[in-house]
């Protein structure tokens, strides 16, 4: 009669099984969704690393000429969206229109990335190798691929496609703005989408947020969450009493009103 969402599992024993969040609770099935394993035959075992082991999850790290598209999964969004923008990102890598950082910077950011989505994941589902935060990942891979819109360009070019981008909903449709060629059909998808969204309430909203520049916010604040989360000092202040207490304040509302709930 209930459907109820939990977390990650902590152990099993017998019938029983422990959640992260310290609940316990008895079971008559179990249906394991394992998904499955890529396995590569064709290539040599060097190559065959998890996909955590790989830069941005997708291209070898000590060697950019082979990349693995498509096997980086959002908890929401599009698998076919972000393997999209890692074609564009790959193909420019692969022709030099795109450059890279050095070895050094690769393993670096590929361990930072590693630690900073295994911590987002902690609690939930971080049992998924490969999981990302949809939005945040394929921002990223957009700002790598020169495929991010420059809004203050596309305003100065045409005012009214400024318009409607801005005050659209998300589509992968604005990574297409910056290209002359495919900007006209861009904004035709991005109106298309826009329709019935400018209500007054909308607007006003949508304009204050600007106002704020909320958007510059949150990427200063994501910088300084991915560098926390990355920093050696992190595990260690992770675990202060004071820390955990502030963490713990900080869930109540989440725990309260969404988890173990039908």
């Amino acid at each position: 009669e209930k459907l109820v969402p939990k977390g990650a599992i902590a152990s099993c024993n017998g019938r029983e099984v422990t959640f992260a969040d310290g609940s316990r609770h008895e079971f008559d099935l179990a249906i394991m969704s394992t998904g499955y394993t890529t396995h590569y035959p064709f290539l040599s075992e060097r190559y065959r690393v998890g996909v955590q082991e790989r830069y941005k999850y997708c291209l070898d790290v000590e060697d950019p000429s082979i990349a693995f598209i498509g096997l980086t999964r959002p908890v929401v969004g599009s698998i076919v969206g972000i393997s999209e923008l890692q074609a564009r990102w790959v193909s420019g890598v692969f022709s030099g229109r795109l450059g890279l950082k050095s070895l050094e910077e690769r393993r670096r950011e590929t361990k930072g990335d590693a630690i900073r989505w295994n911590s987002y994941f902690e609690r939930s589902s971080c049992r998924l190798k490969g999981l990302v935060e949809g939005y945040t990942y394929v921002d990223d891979i957009a700002r790598k691929a020169g495929v991010y819109p420059n809004y203050w360009s596309l305003f100065k070019a045409n005012p009214y496609y400024w318009f409607v981008a801005v005050f659209s909903p998300y589509n992968a449709a604005i990574y297409r703005l910056n290209d002359p060629r495919h900007r006209e059909r861009a904004i035709q998808i991005l109106e298309y989408h826009r329709e019935g969204t400018l209500t007054p309430l909308h607007l006003l909203f949508l304009a204050f947020l600007r106002t704020i520049w909320f958007d510059w916010w949150i990427n200063q604040i994501s910088s300084v969450k991915y560098y926390i989360q990355t920093s050696r000092w992190w595990p260690f202040v992770r675990d202060l009493r004071v820390v955990r207490a502030a963490n713990y304040v900080w869930c109540l509302p989440k725990r309260v009103l969404f988890d173990n709930k039908s």
